[in-house]
């Protein structure tokens, strides 16, 4: 039972990852001009997250040491946003 809840659990996150870019894709002119960046950059912000998500998503599937690779997804991920927020001057 515990293995069949997380093959629904992990499913259920592969089904929802891509309907956050919908949600702000037609916002993506004013998150430009908010942050006084590039389409390029932003783009690039896109497609970082959707790329850790998936690797994230990968690690429940059946890495046995998840616990490290998440701390350092997430450290990687909070360090991009982190030079992200530097650049944008706020």
């Amino acid at each position: 039972m515990k293995r069949q809840l997380v093959v629904y659990l992990v499913s259920l996150a592969a089904f929802l990852g891509p309907f956050p870019q919908t949600i702000y894709t037609p916002i993506l002119p004013e998150v430009r001009a908010a942050f006084a960046t590039s389409s390029f950059l932003i783009n690039l912000t896109i497609l970082i997250f959707t790329f850790f998500l998936a690797a994230s998503i990968a690690t429940l599937c059946g890495i046995k040491t998840r616990a490290p690779v998440t701390r350092f997804l997430k450290l990687l991920f909070s360090s991009i946003s982190s030079m992200s927020h530097k650049r944008s001057g706020r």
